[in-house]
């Protein structure tokens, strides 16, 4: 491969795309902190035991118990 077809191929970084990188490594740094908490969350919430105040009388469960 000559140096030439490598340059074309990878133009030179304007200030557009720097600052459109920058804004992509800015999500993705808060999508990984979020990744962090995430699975245990998940995970605590498919486990518990204790029902959700919504658990009854949905179109799939029973009626929810008189009060």
């Amino acid at each position: 491969m000559s140096n030439a077809h490598e340059t074309s191929r990878n133009p030179a970084p304007t200030a557009d795309s720097t600052q459109l990188d920058a804004g992509r490594r800015a999500v993705l740094d808060k999508l990984g902190r979020l990744a962090v908490y995430t699975p245990p969350t998940m995970m605590a919430l498919m486990l518990s035991k204790r029902a959700s105040a919504a658990s009854c009388g949905g179109p799939l469960q029973p009626p929810c118990p008189p009060v």
